[in-house]
């Protein structure tokens, strides 16, 4: 009930800005009123991450968007969950090609 009021009131522009886990703005939510993205965690689940970038690439979107993503040197993120996101996504890659989920070569 919250995040739907603070996501009206994002879109209204009666706030400027959002603050939130990616576990807790990854679905359910669109944020066409911003243009601009920063992530200062990953998930573990590349899918998880990729969900959160979308919410402002959503219809609606006017203008372009940019995604910034903060990686601390020597911590869990850059050592452990950045590879493996890494490494999912290829596998991943190695099995679907995107364009057919997306539709274009289905």
């Amino acid at each position: 009930k919250d995040r739907t009021e603070i996501e009206r009131q994002f879109q209204a522009g009666e706030i400027d800005v959002i603050v939130g886990t990616t576990a807790s703005m990854y679905q359910g939510i669109t944020l066409t009123a911003a243009s601009h993205e920063l992530f200062v965690s990953r998930a573990w689940v590349p899918d998880v991450n990729e969900q959160a970038e979308d919410r402002c690439s959503r219809i609606g979107q006017t203008e372009r968007v940019f995604v910034y993503i903060l990686l601390p040197e020597d911590t869990v993120a850059t050592s452990k969950i950045e590879p493996l996101n890494r490494l999912k996504e290829r596998i991943v890659r190695s099995v679907v090609v995107k364009d057919a989920i997306d539709g274009e070569d289905a």
